[in-house]
């Protein structure tokens, strides 16, 4: 039943109920009681329910509504926050709202459970000498991200820190910096990029990163060779017992 037809039957039980006061008022009085305790009141209390009933499905829906803006907005802080920190530059900021889009897409790629986003410049990929492609460049923990900027499905691309094999930058001598990666197999250059503080972040964490592997690759070098240290003397030895067997059985 709707809500029309629900107001209705209440209104035709309300004027039951008064019909029986008339009967009541008339001589009738034990149909008069009966109609207008029975019919009548049920009319009334329906219409007060009916009354109350609306007021706590708007109070519901605007409860609702509310908490589905403080869901919203909990979710847009917390990208926000992942994509460029608690305290982020006008730059970064102008970025997001910019690339809001491959951002999105970008969050999709990129498990933060396995790696951790550190920071994101504004880039354009020199894919040939007339032609430059849009994008964002991402730091990680465990590689550079690249996507182009694109309205349906952007392309990824990355590179892993131990395909990296230096870093080169130009400035051209206004307000821009040239990005080259040398890889192992090729280089990628990236241009247009802004000097400022955020691109000197950028550098030194990839800086740090990379630095930090190739130290970690010398330290297990090291370790190598320091086991291989260890058991040149029982190398040795070996060697000699089985000279000593030979010598023996001849």
């Amino acid at each position: 039943m709707d809500r029309k037809s629900m107001a209705i039957a209440y209104v035709l039980w309300l004027f039951t109920g008064l019909f029986g006061g008339h009967r009541y008022y008339i001589g009738d009085t034990r149909l008069g009681i009966f109609m207008s305790l029975t019919l009548g009141g049920c009319g009334i209390l329906f219409l007060v329910d009916m009354v109350m009933l609306y007021h706590c499905v708007e109070r519901f829906n605007n409860r609702s509504a509310l908490e589905n803006s403080a869901t919203y907005s909990t979710h847009q802080i917390r990208f926000i926050q992942r994509w460029i920190g608690d305290s982020p530059t006008p730059t970064q900021q102008q970025m997001l709202k910019e690339f809001h889009d491959t951002f999105v897409y970008l969050s999709q790629h990129i498990d933060e459970d396995q790696e951790h986003i550190l920071k994101a410049i504004p880039v354009k990929m020199d894919q040939n000498r007339k032609k430059k492609q849009a994008g964002i460049l991402v730091s990680t923990s465990k590689r550079l991200v690249y996507a182009n900027v694109k309205d349906f499905n952007p392309t990824i691309t990355s590179w892993e820190y131990e395909e990296l094999r230096g870093i080169d930058i130009q400035s051209d001598g206004i307000a821009h910096y040239h990005l080259t990666l040398e890889l192992t197999e090729h280089t990628v250059q990236f241009k247009e990029i802004k000097n400022n503080h955020d691109f000197e972040h950028f550098i030194q964490l990839v800086g740090d990163l990379r630095n930090r592997l190739h130290l970690h690759r010398i330290e297990q070098k090291y370790d190598d060779l320091k086991q291989l240290r260890t058991l040149e003397p029982m190398r040795n030895r070996f060697s000699q017992t089985q000279q000593s067997i030979k010598a023996a059985k001849s």
